[in-house]
């Protein structure tokens, strides 16, 4: 199952706003894998409460655009929130033969 911010819940309500938990915004069916699309880092808050209950936060970035500070910032900001979590990035986008030099090369992606 995938929830989506602009389709399943509403970013601006109350409710997102003070979450502790994901069934505070989704009544769960015992599905196995539960995907949970957030809005725009640089543009919103994601409660540090629904940081940790994930399993895994994945940041996809698209490779065909450049890096800036603000980019650095915003994943500084995503993983300081995070207790014993780790954050990984995805990038989207990127030609296989980039992902495989980068791989090869031992440069790790994960923060």
């Amino acid at each position: 199952m995938k929830l989506k911010w602009n389709e399943d819940f509403n970013i601006y309500s109350s409710e997102y706003l003070i979450a502790n938990s994901i069934i505070d915004l989704y009544k769960t069916n015992n599905e196995d894998i539960l995907l949970v699309e957030h809005p725009e880092l640089k543009s919103n808050n994601i409660s540090t409460k629904l940081l940790n209950e994930a399993n895994l936060n994945i940041i996809i970035v698209r490779a065909t655009r450049g890096w800036k500070d603000s980019d650095s910032i915003l994943v500084d900001k995503i993983s300081n929130q995070l207790i014993d979590k780790k954050l990984v990035i995805y990038l989207n986008k990127a030609e296989r033969y980039v992902v495989e030099e980068t791989s090869a090369s031992g440069v790790n992606s994960k923060i």
